[in-house]
């Protein structure tokens, strides 16, 4: 239930609240009916209003119930083998995980960002680093390219159709032995 909805319950509430308690006092003689102007004859339209208010509120909640909570986005998957026993799928975010330990382990690489896309012919891999100035970065970039799209193959039986490289900074740190 959105926020909007909630702000709705708690008028529908806050009415229906004070329409019991009016009603409780009307009943028990506590206030009597001829001093509530709403019933009046003169007040039909306002209360008709009022009435219709409510009217749309409850009907809006009681959708709002029986429609249930939002689904979350579903995981994307690849389907790895398909077989008598049934399919074999693997999660994109696993793949991306697989990625980026592998990258990261590539000496003068510094930080690691992977995003995988599922399509017809296997996965794209882009993946963003961050490395030292002293690599050459277009070879790295190719050992990258060829280590992802190797070991990710193995390890997965997936197909990797594009590896796509993107150095986002050149570090001036040297990386931290620990």
């Amino acid at each position: 239930m959105g926020a909007f909805d909630r702000g709705l319950v708690a008028v529908y509430s806050l009415f229906v609240s004070i329409a019991a308690i009016i009603a409780g006092a009307v009943y028990y003689g506590l206030l009597p009916a001829g001093r509530l102007n709403i019933l009046q004859p003169e007040n039909k339209a306002a209360a008709a209003a009022v009435l219709l208010v409510l009217l749309l509120i409850g009907f809006r909640l009681v959708w709002a119930s029986l429609s249930g909570p939002k689904r979350k986005k579903k995981e994307r998957h690849v389907v790895v083998e398909d077989n008598s026993l049934g399919k074999v799928r693997i999660a994109l975010s696993a793949v991306e995980s697989l990625t980026t330990k592998m990258v990261s382990q590539v000496p003068g690489i510094r930080e690691v960002k992977a995003a995988v896309d599922g399509d017809a012919q296997g996965v794209t891999i882009n993946i963003n680093a961050t490395v030292t100035p002293d690599i050459n970065i277009p070879e790295v970039s190719k050992d990258v390219q060829r280590l992802v799209q190797d070991k990710v193959k193995e390890v997965t039986g997936i197909a990797v159709s594009n590896v796509l490289v993107n150095v986002e900074n050149i570090s001036a740190n040297k990386p931290r032995v620990e």
